[in-house]
């Protein structure tokens, strides 16, 4: 069974991409940093959610972009996900575990943490 990784974000512009490297460690595939960012369009500003769909569909990532699931809709996601959170400004984590309690997440800031899931979805 495939394993999430813990990629740290280069800058505080990285996130978007390090979760991607993320999403591609877990299923096999190394991809250094500068590419996704590169077919991410990583600017210095970050990456747009629109950015993130390209840059993984970039690198074989079959992916969507899904509007704020609320917390009785987050079994129904296939994990790993990228999820868009505002805990440091606009920040991205890959969720890749979910039980009644907690939300498991691997932060490109921080590494691998777990979150209480009213804490998440607040």
């Amino acid at each position: 069974m495939p394993s999430i990784k813990k990629v740290l974000q280069h800058d505080e512009t990285d996130c978007g991409a390090a979760c991607i490297s993320i999403i591609l460690q877990y299923y096999g595939k190394t991809v250094p940093l500068r590419k996704i960012r590169s077919a991410a369009g990583t600017d210095s500003v970050g990456t747009s959610g629109f950015g993130i769909v390209k840059g993984a569909e970039k690198f074989g990532l079959s992916c969507k972009g899904l509007m704020s699931p609320n917390k009785d809709k987050i079994e129904g996601i296939p994990f790993p996900a990228i999820f868009h959170i505002k805990e440091h400004l606009d920040h991205y984590v890959v969720v890749y575990k979910v039980n009644r309690k907690f939300v498991f997440i691997s932060d490109p800031a921080v590494g691998l943490r777990k979150i209480k899931r009213g804490d998440f979805f607040n």
